[in-house]
């Protein structure tokens, strides 16, 4: 989430991240390094998403599900824990337009299904210590692999 080299606040960096299944998609996201007081630093990220043309689709249930992100647009606020540099919170709102096709593979005879999608949501992640351990909150069932849940190390994700 952080480049290689110092930063401060005022300071800006692009970050790229490329999402392969789901809903697959390459983002590149202007990161500001907004604030630093209390212990906290506070991000602020602007992003395009763009379709990945490699990626895959993913099996639900009996149908073999593809989605094709044609644009979109990502913000995000971050507020990152100055002495663990662990997220503590991230408020992360995504605007998508692209197309979703379904295959069912037990029925021999169907065709596969095209339906083009426009959405806009907003997801809210929590992190909040409890022995050591992090727990997520969402308020969307829905995650879109954005950059900073990926840099975040494994044990963190840990409910």
């Amino acid at each position: 989430m952080f480049p290689d080299t110092a930063v401060g606040v005022g300071d800006k960096w692009v970050m790229t991240h490329t999402m392969s299944s789901g809903y697959p998609f390459i983002s590149t996201d202007s990161v500001t390094f907004a604030s630093k007081e209390g212990g906290k630093i506070t991000l602020k990220v602007k992003g395009t998403l763009a379709p990945n043309p490699k990626g895959v689709g993913q099996f639900v249930g009996t149908e073999f599900v593809t989605h094709k992100v044609n644009k979109g647009t990502r913000e995000s606020t971050i507020t990152v824990d100055e002495k663990t540099m662990l997220i503590t919170n991230m408020v992360v709102k995504y605007e998508m337009e692209g197309e979703v096709t379904r295959q069912n593979l037990v029925d021999q005879k169907s065709q596969p299904m095209t339906m083009p999608y426009k959405t806009s949501q907003t997801q809210t992640q929590c992190v909040r210590a409890r022995k050591r351990r992090r727990v997520w909150s969402w308020s969307n069932v829905m995650c879109f692999g954005c950059s900073p849940c990926f840099q975040m190390p494994p044990e963190s994700l840990v409910g």
